[in-house]
């Protein structure tokens, strides 16, 4: 040969049985190798997917939160208008009137402030 230091390719000579056994072989293990890749790509979807979900509960959680206290808050304000209300209401029947406003509705609610 020409180029390849003088070595000399050797023709093996491969019979049928041999050759049909090694194509098989490949296959078979092209095969295993398809599926092992395809059953890692699915375990990595499916830890990529819990992942999502895991973030979306949270932040569903978090919207949840912030609604809930806004909504406290809107009561709040409401309830405490409303006693101020009430209070300049009874401001022309006298402090005794509005003191025992306070009172019944500090007992009532358990608030330590309007």
């Amino acid at each position: 040969l020409a180029g390849s230091g003088g070595l000399k390719a050797r023709a093996t000579r491969v019979d049928r049985s041999q050759l049909l056994h090694s194509l098989r072989q490949q296959i078979e293990d092209h095969e295993v190798r398809k599926t092992s890749e395809r059953k890692a790509e699915l375990d990595e979807e499916r830890r990529f997917l819990h992942h999502v979900h895991s973030e979306l509960r949270l932040h569903n959680k978090y919207t949840r939160a912030a609604e809930l206290a806004k909504q406290r808050d809107l009561l709040m304000a409401w309830e405490r208008d409303g006693h101020i209300r009430n209070l300049q209401k009874l401001r022309n029947r006298g402090t005794g009137a509005m003191k025992d406003y306070t009172q019944r509705v500090f007992m009532r609610s358990g608030q330590h402030t309007l």
